[in-house]
């Protein structure tokens, strides 16, 4: 058995009963895991719909993977439970892992052996007869044509998707990646995210994605769980996470008592005080323009000596909900 695969095979699961059609693919009830007096995950509730790219983001040690471990059946849950398709997973009962592929950290292969080799022995561990799928899978990720290559002529970026291609081989309705991006150069990872979304898109997959990266994850998901100290601090959609960005504007000036006068009453602007001389300006919902301030400042002479713009993204959403943690 490699190391970081899991492998099951199709004739010790029971056929799965789940209700294909329920909202969610998958959910988790105040899902704890305790190891001695450490609490790694407490309480932990999510809720992931079908098609949802769900990004599960925190640093290092918050419970991430401990939490993907436990879904999958990798380490047992100390208390809570967890639904998949509409069925409570019950640990005597390994079925409802036919509907989740996954990489957990690297996807380890056989290096001398090809990709068509690595899939076909892959498929045989799971007892799937139709070796035709094999190269349906290669083709998905783009390495059909380097489907007699050597895993280790590969580069790391085709041992991802190489990875990902042995997940779907069974076609989940769900696909767990554990920091997929790892090591990949931006082409790597311009290529992983456009294989994410065609899969999303075109085979209604659903996926949950534990990534550092989140200007990537920004660009992929479409919903989103903070997880700090094995906490869930927030779940919501992209939509509602975009709309919650702060927009504001940050100035130096000669006089700030007199600068925040100034601004209240000809632009009804509120501002605060984040260091000497510096104010900072809420335009969130203004259609407020730069040289609007700049303007009223210097006509009411207040010397202006800088003035920036700013617009949150993700990892400042985040370093704002984790109370100023930074990945």
């Amino acid at each position: 058995m490699l190391r970081n695969s899991f492998y099951f095979t199709w004739e010790y699961l029971i056929q799965f009963e789940g209700n294909i059609n329920m909202n969610y693919i998958l959910k988790t009830d105040n899902l704890t895991k305790q190891y001695g007096t450490q609490l790694s995950v407490s309480n932990l509730c999510i809720n992931i719909e079908e098609r949802d790219i769900y990004g599960f983001i925190g640093r290092n040690g918050a419970g991430k993977t401990t939490t993907l471990k436990m879904i999958l059946g990798l380490i047992p849950a100390t208390s809570g439970k967890i639904t998949v398709l509409g069925k409570e997973v019950n640990k005597k009962d390994i079925s409802y892992l036919r509907n989740i592929g996954s990489i957990i950290e690297f996807p380890s292969c056989y290096e001398n052996l090809t990709a068509y080799e690595n899939l076909k022995l892959h498929s045989n561990y799971m007892g799937l007869e139709d070796k035709s799928i094999i190269d349906e899978c290669l083709d998905k990720v783009d390495l059909l044509n380097d489907k007699k290559k050597k895993v280790k002529e590969y580069s790391l970026g085709m041992k991802q998707r190489l990875g990902i291609a042995r997940a779907i081989l069974h076609k989940p309705k769900l696909l767990i990646l554990d920091e997929p991006t790892n090591g990949l150069d931006p082409l790597g990872i311009r290529d992983l995210r456009n294989f994410i979304l065609r899969l999303a898109n075109e085979e209604n997959m659903t996926f949950i994605i534990s990534s550092h990266i989140l200007s990537e994850l920004e660009l992929t998901v479409t919903k989103l769980g903070i997880i700090e100290k094995g906490i869930l601090l927030k779940e919501a959609s992209m939509s509602e996470i975009n709309n919650s960005y702060e927009e504001y504007v940050d100035v130096k000036v000669d006089d700030v008592k007199k600068a925040q006068k100034v601004l209240n009453e000809n632009l009804n602007l509120d501002s605060s005080l984040i260091d000497d001389n510096y104010l900072r300006l809420n335009i969130k919902g203004k259609e407020m323009k730069t040289n609007y301030i700049s303007k009223a400042l210097v006509n009411n002479s207040v010397e202006l000596f800088e003035l920036i713009k700013h617009k949150e993204g993700l990892e400042d959403y985040f370093v704002r909900i984790s109370g100023g943690i930074r990945l």
